[in-house]
């Protein structure tokens, strides 16, 4: 079984759906490296992988509730690859697509109009669409990536990936997931406008100016 597990992050390296596919990759006992889709355009051998892989898991972060529009368009690309190529493969070889998104919100619903978005073009696609996992407080999963697994903010977390996993290594289909890491609301929000007055001191500003309007 040939899994592809796609980076959509615009980000080069150090993103959450980087470390959100390397905890799906242990749990799936893959070694191979992620595809990382960062540009408009996808390559001849990386359309070519794609379309022999049996399963694909794509991973991304949510932007402006919906998926990053560089990523829309190598999603569009594979759409129109699978459109004249979608008659090589049988039924029993459809692809089968499970995706993993993070938000920078707290809450993990928000992350539902990009899984709606991305069951709609997999049906487009004629592939199947296996499973979503839809993670809220984004921006703490690089901060946690020491914690062991099941336990303090990653327990819901290593509940939903784990059982992806399984069903990705089954081809199986599973229920949707949208949750939020554990951990207090009003500590992430803290944490988070704190960093924001640190980024804003290192770039000349004051915290005020952070309320500013245009």
């Amino acid at each position: 079984m040939k899994i592809t597990m796609i980076n959509g992050s615009p980000k080069a390296k150090n993103s959450a759906s980087e470390s959100l596919l390397s905890i799906l990759k242990g749990y799936c006992n893959l070694a191979a490296p992620d595809l990382v889709l960062n540009k408009m355009v996808i390559e001849e051998e990386n359309m070519a992988e794609i379309w022999k892989s049996d399963a694909l898991v794509i991973a991304f972060p949510l932007y402006i509730d919906s998926v990053p529009s560089h990523l829309l368009r190598c999603l569009i690309q594979i759409e129109e690859y699978a459109r004249l190529h979608g008659q090589e493969r049988t039924s029993e070889e459809t692809i089968k697509v499970y995706v993993v998104i993070n938000n920078g919100f707290f809450q993990g619903k928000q992350n539902m109009p990009a899984i709606e978005v991305m069951q709609h073009w997999t049906k487009r696609c004629g592939f199947e669409f296996g499973q979503a996992v839809g993670v809220g407080g984004g921006g703490m999963i690089n901060f946690i990536k020491n914690v062991p697994d099941g336990h303090g903010p990653k327990k819901n977390l290593t509940l939903a990936l784990r059982e992806m996993a399984g069903n990705i290594l089954q081809k199986k289909s599973g229920e949707t997931k949208v949750f939020e890491l554990n951990y207090p609301a009003w500590a992430y929000k803290w944490q988070a406008e704190y960093g924001w007055r640190m980024a804003a001191r290192k770039n000349g500003l004051k915290s005020k100016d952070l309320n500013k309007r245009a």
